[in-house]
């Protein structure tokens, strides 16, 4: 059951943080055996292994929103002693970014703190738009604990170097960017687009001419069709006037 893979139909895999620090981390630095075996495998998330590939090869992409990958991987040191309190968070081309400085993980029953988590978001300088697809949580054993529980058991070697890992994929990230990308794809067409009309012949375009703007402007049309209307009605009216007129002579 190392990978979601694996895990039987209907299986669903969702610990609550004090039960990863108070009984597998506790176990993993006892050296103690798991009620399922291997459920949380070993897994190098801090190597050369790009994130990508840990999600596609643990069967990630089978998994749906809301569900995760867990994992145990040793801590490095930056320094090529080994020795020192800084990490090296580098995972193959990118690192895991810190979110926050930690969180205490209590025990539920004596309130008493157990171990803490801290949350990294996955980055990459060299695919920016990778950047936030993935989420981990990296939880840990507190210190004090973890050497009682090593000197009290001979079986302890360097597991309190591990930590257990909560990777998520980011689909809130991957939604914003499938909007961009789409917001990308409109606005290049809209440019498109708008060039097309840019560059159009101007010989085919019927010229406006500007009397007549002049005209529409100035309202013009109302002003020459008034004049003509009164010079047929005078006109009309002349004409009555002389036939009146005609007529008159002949009777005389």
């Amino acid at each position: 059951m190392a990978s979601a893979n694996d895990f039987p139909v209907g299986y669903k895999f969702h610990p609550r943080d004090e039960e990863l620090v108070g009984y597998y981390m506790r176990n993993k630095v006892r050296g103690a055996p798991f009620k399922d075996e291997n459920v949380i495998p070993d897994n190098d998330l801090y190597g050369s292994m790009e994130a990508r590939d840990i999600w596609k090869n643990n069967g990630g992409q089978t998994l749906r929103k809301g569900e995760d990958l867990y994992f145990f991987t040793k801590l490095k040191p930056t320094s090529s002693k080994g020795t020192g309190s800084r990490v090296a968070r580098t995972i193959g081309s990118g690192t895991w970014h810190g979110q926050n400085s930690g969180t205490k993980v209590k025990d539920p029953k004596t309130k008493e703190t157990i171990g803490w988590w801290k949350r990294f978001t996955y980055a990459n300088t060299k695919y920016l738009q990778k950047n936030g697809y993935w989420i981990m949580h990296e939880f840990s054993l507190d210190p004090k604990l973890a050497m009682s529980i090593k000197s009290n058991n001979s079986r302890t070697s360097n597991s309190d170097d591990y930590v257990v890992c909560r990777i998520r994929k980011n689909y809130d990230k991957k939604r914003k960017a499938d909007d961009r990308e789409e917001t990308r794809v409109v606005e290049s067409q809209r440019k498109k687009i708008q060039r097309k009309f840019e560059n159009i012949d101007e010989s085919y375009v019927t010229p406006v001419s500007f009397e007549v703007v002049e005209d529409v402007n100035t309202n013009r049309y109302p002003q020459q069709q008034k004049p003509q209307q009164e010079q047929r009605i005078n006109l009309q009216h002349n004409g009555f006037v002389n036939n009146v007129d005609h007529c008159y002579n002949q009777q005389q």
